[in-house]
């Protein structure tokens, strides 16, 4: 199940690679998109509202999902609570609170992490980290210079908010030309090493894998 899965970009990533997947949306314009995408399995509810039996799902996804989220620990105690006994939470989260800029006010998120702040986060919910790594590791200081910076001299303007968040794909899409295909094999070579299940130390984002430790009420 994929939570919060907006257009089913994600989504339908894990079903090319083999994975059934059903999208959970409240959006109904991201479900619509889905839908155009080819994505069959649809939920337009909130999570709180397609109210899932407890102890049934064997995998949940959110990805850049939970930064969206004002009561973190309630968020993930009521996935936990669907979640099998030893189900697995597969999740991505920003990292580095030093990156915080007025995109992450106008994307509606309240927080960045750490691995350290997100594995106690999980270990609040009942869940237990299994494996985690940064990924995106060219990109903490052109964030930092491209939107950090200038954002502490747009401080003193009012930022609106808005509900609608870019996803993954659209914060570090492929840029064109020669920039753009080497950072192209530099997120590939990535993607290797995490699939081999190794750590990446640094970068703009986390991806972490999580087991049910306890059987929710």
């Amino acid at each position: 199940f994929d939570i919060g899965g907006a257009n089913g970009y994600q989504a339908q990533s894990l079903i090319k690679a083999g994975f059934d997947v059903v999208l959970v949306e409240p959006g109904e314009q991201a479900i619509q998109n889905a839908q155009r995408r080819g994505l069959k399995e649809l939920i337009c509810a909130t999570l709180d509202d397609a109210k899932f039996y407890p102890n049934t799902m064997p995998a949940i996804g959110l990805f850049d999902v939970v930064e969206h989220i004002a009561d973190e620990t309630g968020f993930l105690q009521t996935v936990q609570n669907i979640l099998q006994p030893g189900g697995r939470l597969y999740l991505t989260v920003p990292v580095y609170q030093w990156l915080w800029s007025d995109e992450d006010v106008r994307a509606g998120h309240f927080r960045r992490y750490t691995i350290k702040s997100l594995s106690q986060a999980l270990r609040r919910a009942g869940l237990e980290m299994e494996y985690c790594s940064y990924f995106f590791s060219i990109l903490p200081l052109p964030i930092y210079f491209t939107r950090t910076v200038p954002s502490y001299f747009r401080m003193a303007k009012t930022i609106t908010t808005t509900k609608t968040s870019p996803s993954s794909t659209t914060q570090h899409r492929q840029r064109p030309g020669m920039v753009g295909r080497l950072a192209e094999m530099f997120f590939r070579s990535e993607h290797k090493r995490i699939a081999q299940g190794r750590h990446i130390p640094f970068g703009s984002s986390c991806l972490a894998v999580a087991k049910k430790v306890s059987v929710g009420v």
